[in-house]
């Protein structure tokens, strides 16, 4: 490139007489020309989107830990970068794509729970049963308290003032099987690894708040909500003296129902995340039947006999029932949170559908089938469980990303895409990637278990092309930095600017 050129082809510079002249002009030269060298040089330097990614996982936080990483764009299937891609890494509850998207492909995004409630016997005319009733499930795993008193007003509505037999619950729409293949048997206490039944409340959880004793050295004061024959409580804290740190562990006893409440609490403690637990509750249908019978007679239906579990009778006659959100509405309640008991039992519910009981191993094998005929590689994945809980997942980048273009590809994939956490706005996202380009604009599911950190989903660049993504990390000792890595790169590919 010529720095100058004259309009005029016959005049020429003179020939330069001296040295002096000499460095002038090529001084002159050097100082017209190198903006336009500089600009050239810029372009010619800029980092490309895979140097910028190596440059971030070369993090020496991240040593001793690997990657898998795999970006697309969802313009023209372009792999704009790739890391171990296809090595299988452990998801954690980025697992939770995988059966969002098998339910969504097998039942819908209008399917829903029904709860039932059934009579068998006959009803005289002044309203007395005689036979027992049956709350029904068929795996709902956000039937709360207050839809059991929807239907025991339900009951009342439809004639039944006295129930002459019992109360059972029904949890036989899934398998016995409570806890998931792979899931470590000290988590089974607590909430986020909640036993999974046809018949479910409240998350199969109660909570437990513990207060001092009225003097130091007093046992503790421990209430139960709701107040359940179904757990036992086991009190070895004592109050301590004021101002003393507290030592206060609430659990419960593995495969039994006995929550343990052991320790010190200070008599000046207050309140906090320290003395108020969920506990899980070992039967489900069981727990349930109960808390149906409280709300029974609360709405004036007497009943003379007890609670239990059982399966309804054939013939028996429906009186009540109360109908989930929609399986669209459900995804965003599985997948903002991060809700392992709602991820479960949709995967036991795609066995349910098709054979009429649910269980983890038909679950796995019909997820598999509708996952391969999105275009997910065999040997891509492997579904131990449905929520990612279980060491046994296994999955690929690459495969994830095929899931999310497929799922960005359907028609009803807007329900899969709006459950998702939004990166500074909600869900298990809502305090990350703040004040970045990346905050509103990212949509991503986390997974995080111990050495285990993940982050898949979507984002649009400065351009407005929307790319999808999965990074999944294993073996790092601090899961902290590999989340700087994932929001770092979520950043970058959200500010950048190439075609």
């Amino acid at each position: 490139m010529k720095p100058f050129s004259s309009t005029n082809s016959s005049v020429r510079p003179k020939p330069l007489q001296s040295a002096a002249w000499r460095a002038a002009w090529i001084l002159l030269l050097c100082l017209t020309a190198s903006p336009l060298f500089a600009r050239e040089g810029a372009r010619e330097r800029q980092a490309t989107l895979s140097e910028h990614c190596e440059r971030i996982l070369s993090d020496p936080g991240l040593k001793g830990g690997f990657q898998g990483v795999s970006i697309v764009s969802l313009r023209d299937g372009r792999t704009l970068y790739a890391h171990n891609e296809d090595t299988l890494f452990l998801p954690a509850s980025s697992q939770k794509l995988i059966t969002s998207a098998a339910a969504l492909d097998a039942l819908g995004p209008d399917w829903r729970y029904v709860t039932r409630v059934l009579r068998a016997g006959t009803v005289d005319p002044d309203g007395t049963l005689q036979g027992d009733l049956y709350l029904q499930g068929s795996g709902d795993p956000l039937l709360e308290t207050a839809d059991l008193d929807a239907l025991a007003q339900a009951v009342k509505r439809a004639g039944i003032r006295r129930v002459r037999g019992w109360v059972f619950g029904d949890g036989s729409r899934f398998d016995r099987q409570r806890y998931g293949p792979g899931w470590e048997w000290d988590d089974m206490p607590f909430y986020y690894a909640a036993p999974v039944s046809g018949l479910n409340l409240n998350k199969n959880l109660v909570r437990v708040e513990v207060k001092p004793g009225m003097r130091v050295g007093d046992p503790v004061q421990v209430v139960v909500e709701p107040e359940t024959m179904r757990v036992l409580v086991s009190v070895r804290a004592r109050t301590g003296e004021k101002g003393t740190s507290s030592t206060l562990t609430i659990g419960r006893e593995t495969g039994r129902s006995v929550i343990t409440v052991e320790g010190t609490l200070a008599i000046d403690a207050q309140p906090g995340a320290q003395t108020s637990q969920a506990v899980t509750v070992e039967e489900p249908a069981l727990y349930a039947a109960e808390l149906f019978h409280q709300r029974l007679k609360a709405a004036g239906v007497a009943v003379e006999g007890l609670s239990g579990e059982g399966v309804t009778p054939v013939g028996a006659a429906e009186i009540a029932r109360h109908e989930s959100l929609p399986l669209s509405a459900l995804l965003a309640r599985l997948n903002k949170p991060s809700d392992n008991l709602v991820a479960e039992c949709l995967l036991k519910t795609l066995a349910a559908e098709r054979t009429g009981q649910g269980s983890w191993s038909n679950g796995r094998r019909l997820a598999t089938e509708r996952l391969i005929g999105m275009g997910l590689p065999s040997d891509g994945f492997r579904i131990a469980d449905g929520s990612g809980l279980s060491r046994h997942n296994y999955l690929s980048a690459r495969s994830m990303t095929r899931l999310l273009e497929a799922m960005y590809r359907r028609p009803d994939g807007k329900a899969f895409i709006d459950s998702l956490p939004i990166a500074g706005v909600d869900g298990t996202l809502r305090n990350r990637m703040r004040e970045t380009p990346a905050a509103g604009n990212c949509r991503a599911k986390t997974g995080t278990m111990s050495s285990v950190s993940s982050l898949c989903g979507y984002v649009v660049t400065k351009r407005g092309e929307t790319l999808a993504f999965a990074i999944l990390m294993n073996n790092h000792p601090s899961n902290e930095q590999a989340r700087i890595a994932q929001d770092r790169i979520a950043a970058l590919l959200a500010e950048w600017d190439e075609k």
